[in-house]
């Protein structure tokens, strides 16, 4: 942050009360902890985005429970979870809206059909998640791709980019370029 605190998180179920919130380090003080920071289930921070210069800051663990860190303060908030709808999935792809207002997300599997993947826009006002489409509908070829990943991977031109394989060694890793805007027309959501 803008005083040189370095914030970090880890996980560890069986450690609630070391583990369920943030820690840092202070290069005066040195380590110290933030327990009104909480975390929620003990989840530890996956994917980020800073935004302001790094005054503002949105983060998520990979279940897709969601935060806010203000430099100013500095302050943390937990905003709500990303809703799928379904079980096992992670929280890899992440991607804040040049306004702050909106995520845009997709969930990961362990091996199912793509049916089961699907891309989503994450409101950070409401806290509502809307499913926008799965990825195989985005393009054939991410039909057996099951693992999505990238955050804060935006070009000038508003469209964010995201990578997927399913760990299979001969099979192709499959990058993937997305319009916000262009594709929530073409679907007919607001």
């Amino acid at each position: 942050d803008s005083r040189g605190r370095l914030y970090f998180t880890a996980s560890n179920s069986k450690s609630p009360s070391v583990f369920g919130h943030v820690h840092y380090y202070d290069p005066k003080t040195g380590f110290g902890e933030r327990k009104d920071w909480p975390l929620q289930e003990g989840q530890a921070l996956e994917v980020g985005q800073c935004l302001a210069k790094g005054k503002q800051c949105v983060f998520s663990d990979d279940e897709g429970h969601v935060y806010r860190f203000d430099d100013d303060g500095p302050s943390w908030s937990y905003l709500g979870q990303i809703e799928t709808g379904q079980q096992a999935t992670y929280t890899w792809l992440f991607n804040v809206s040049s306004d702050g207002s909106k995520i845009y997300t997709a969930n990961s599997t362990s091996p199912q059909p793509s049916n089961f993947t699907s891309l989503y826009e994450f409101d950070l006002k409401t806290g509502e998640t809307q499913k926008l489409c799965t990825v195989a509908d985005l393009d054939p070829s991410l039909r057996d791709l099951h693992v999505h990943t990238g955050y804060d991977a935006w070009d000038p031109e508003g469209r964010f980019y995201f990578a997927s394989f399913n760990g299979h060694p001969d099979q192709p890793v499959v990058l993937t370029r997305v319009d916000p805007a262009r594709l929530k027309a073409a679907l007919n959501k607001p």
